[in-house]
């Protein structure tokens, strides 16, 4: 009966499910409507893993998923979905993220939070001009940060968390190591908010005083020592947190 349900709801213009209490897992035949071009599946009770068509439907625009028992990796071609400006997944996908992400132009949020994902984050990611918020919550993933992250013109919020902490939380891995905070970082002229936590090490870079729309920088439980820069006090931050 979902799976009818799902089917017959999803070939239309927006699938929206919050807090509905669904069950089961989604079905592969409910996604595949070139009509659809939103969805959102939050605080339901859905299991299974990621469908396919789901996650290279060509139409969508807007994909959002917050369900805590959704398994599953992001496909190689998850570039087939040309027109999504928004993806935002709340749950424990594992896996790399694919280098084929950089052909997604169109992208104006990337939100990947507590997943399990390993790897590096891909330097094709700099082709995303359009990107005004990337927000990465991976305690496994690993260095180095692509200088390529400096191009992406657009971001105004850059979220990278690698606290090894919260529902999912695992051992890393015994190679595991930290991450340094890249020079490139200092390209980003309209980043306004700058969140680096977890298992960062090595010094801030001088390029940082660069970030003069910077308001709000947070840097909790990360191995960061040395010296500010310089002119670090002459940012213009709001809200400064350090632990």
């Amino acid at each position: 009966m979902l799976i009818l349900k799902l089917t017959l709801i999803c070939l239309f213009f927006i699938s929206s499910f919050e807090g509905c209490a669904l069950s089961g897992h989604l079905p592969e035949e409910a996604f595949a409507s070139p009509t659809l071009q939103i969805v959102v599946f939050r605080l339901n009770k859905l299991s299974g893993t990621l469908p396919r068509s789901l996650m290279t439907n060509p139409g969508l625009v807007s994909l959002k998923l917050e369900e805590s028992s959704i398994t599953g990796t992001l496909p190689a071609d998850i570039d087939k979905m040309v027109n999504l400006t928004r993806l935002e997944l709340n749950m424990a996908i594992g896996g790399t993220l694919p280098p084929s992400l950089g052909n997604m132009v169109k992208l104006q949020a990337l939100s990947l939070v507590l997943t399990r994902l390993t790897g590096t984050i891909p330097s094709e990611l700099g082709n995303l001009k359009s990107l005004a918020t990337l927000d990465i919550w991976a305690e496994n993933l690993e260095g180095p940060i692509p200088a390529s992250i400096g191009q992406l013109e657009s971001l105004e919020v850059l979220s990278l968390d690698h606290i090894n902490t919260g529902p999912i939380s695992r051992t890393r891995r015994a190679n595991w190591k930290p991450i340094e905070i890249p020079e490139a970082i200092g390209n980003l002229s309209r980043l306004t908010h700058l969140d680096l936590n977890g298992g960062f090490s090595g010094t801030v870079p001088a390029s940082i005083t660069r970030l003069r729309a910077l308001k709000n920088l947070v840097m909790l439980q990360t191995s960061v020592g040395g010296a500010f820069p310089a002119d670090f006090g002459n940012l213009p931050l709001e809200m400064f947190s350090l632990s």
